[in-house]
């Protein structure tokens, strides 16, 4: 893992977020590699710079993801906060099932555990 994927993946929650992250920071790195006559800007040169950023975006599409669906619809914020509490060795995408009635449901690599209010009125 790079660099640039480490840093970003320490801050991002979600994949469109870390997505987001790369693409200003790829911004960033070539305004200051192609402004400085090829100067190295945190390591990343002219002649590697596309480079770099492809790995970078290959190893965040590749990252495992958590999908939480929520019950209830959530501000970014809250979200955030929510990504924060539970962020791990992966990405979080969040999806809004209003028919979950409350809770969550969980999704990972194939499986699907169901935490919602619904599921537990179900079982009743």
């Amino acid at each position: 893992m790079n660099f640039i994927t480490k840093k970003i993946l320490a801050e991002a929650i979600t994949r469109p977020e870390a997505l987001e992250m790369l693409g200003d920071f790829r911004s960033k790195a070539e305004a200051g590699v192609f402004k400085k006559d090829g100067e190295k800007q945190d390591g990343i040169t002219k002649d590697n710079i596309y480079e770099v950023f492809k790995e970078a975006e290959e190893e965040i599409k590749g990252r495992e993801t958590l999908v939480v669906t929520l019950g209830v619809e959530f501000g970014k914020e809250d979200l955030q906060k929510i990504g924060e509490k539970i962020k791990g060795d992966f990405l979080l995408e969040f999806r809004y099932e209003p028919e979950l009635l409350g809770g969550a449901k969980l999704a990972w690599k194939g499986q699907e555990k169901d935490y919602s209010l619904r599921k537990k009125l179900q079982e009743l």
